[in-house]
């Protein structure tokens, strides 16, 4: 088989924090599954799981949003996109995973951004 068929369920990032054994700016994959997303790093491979029941929002900014909002600064990149996953550790604390990517990634981080964050269903205050 000379071309292989893409998995629409792969967008490919570039870690920036909140995963232990990933380097800044080291390129990786987010894959998702039924019912958790799939984190790879590669050379050396590594994955993470994330359940997505622990999830607790996923948002995404562009650089100059993300540098006021985490960094108190003005970001100086209009082409990089940022994918911030909140999720809640085993310890039930709230924790989060950046990862950083361009223009092209950044239909993908708001179309999980809006699938995450859209309809939430009854509650009570």
């Amino acid at each position: 088989m000379i071309f292989k068929k893409k998995n629409k369920n792969i967008i490919k990032v570039v870690h920036y924090d909140g995963l232990r054994g990933f380097n800044q700016d080291y390129p990786c994959t987010i894959e998702e599954k039924d019912d958790s997303f799939e984190i790879k790093k590669i050379k050396p491979e590594m994955v993470v799981t994330l359940p997505k029941n622990k999830i607790v929002r996923i948002d995404s900014l562009n650089d100059n949003e993300f540098m006021q909002k985490y960094h108190n600064t003005l970001g100086t990149n209009d082409k990089k996109y940022y994918l911030i996953i909140t999720y809640n550790s085993d310890e039930n604390a709230e924790n989060q995973i950046i990862f950083w990517g361009t223009s092209f990634e950044a239909i993908k981080f708001n179309k999980l951004k809006y699938k995450y964050n859209g309809n939430i269903g009854n509650y009570t205050l």
